[in-house]
């Protein structure tokens, strides 16, 4: 059965919604788009505004998926409250544009302890930067109801490198070792993850 998705992103992006329309509806999926572009051009009044926005909401519900695209990673307070929404009711959301994640890691000698530090090149508004306030462990399902989504100034995964609790485990990784970074390692790169009971990260193929 074909998946419905909701795209969301700036009203300034006409051509590039029209695109993620074209490519997502050619894969096989039921599209829901935006279909008046008040920053490009489209005059509306206040009222239509305050409408169109509500409408949105209700093309989100109907949806599997909901599609941000963010040339440039902008994406405005509309499209910013769109994500928090459907987050909110348990949505997956994509980007077609996401910060990168790096990772410096350094060592002060071959035989001592290396260590991570990252690096995240979103902002306020990036999906990494958006989840609950508060200090839970784990987000099961139905934890949006108790703890709302909101815009943070640090990534998500920021507070799981600085306190030591992001694994690596790359190829090379050292399992008898907190973090699992060989000593004396000295790289940096732009990282792979995943979360499985904690948040794992590998260096992606081409590092910087």
């Amino acid at each position: 059965m074909s998946k419905v998705i909701c795209i969301c992103g700036s009203t300034r992006f006409r051509s590039e919604i029209a695109e993620a329309n074209r490519r997502l509806t050619l894969q096989g999926n039921i599209v829901i788009a935006p279909g008046v572009f008040m920053h490009d051009g489209d005059a509306i009044t206040d009222a239509d505004k305050a409408a169109l926005d509500a409408l949105h909401l209700e093309k989100i519900d109907l949806a599997d998926r909901v599609h941000v695209v963010n040339p440039g990673q902008y994406v405005g307070e509309s499209t910013a409250k769109e994500i928090m929404y459907a987050l909110a009711a348990g949505k997956r959301v994509t980007f077609s544009e996401v910060p990168r994640h790096t990772v410096a890691v350094t060592s002060e000698s071959p035989d001592s302890e290396s260590k991570a530090r990252f690096e995240c090149q979103g902002s306020r508004n990036s999906g990494c930067h958006i989840y609950p306030d508060c200090e839970c462990e784990q987000w099961s399902e139905g934890h949006e109801k108790e703890h709302p989504y909101t815009q943070h100034a640090s990534c998500w995964m920021a507070d799981w490198f600085e306190n030591s609790n992001a694994w690596y485990n790359g190829d090379d990784n050292n399992d008898s070792v907190d973090g699992g970074l060989p000593h004396g390692m000295i790289r940096r790169g732009e990282i792979d993850w995943e979360f499985e009971d904690g948040l794992m990260w590998s260096f992606a193929e081409v590092a910087s």
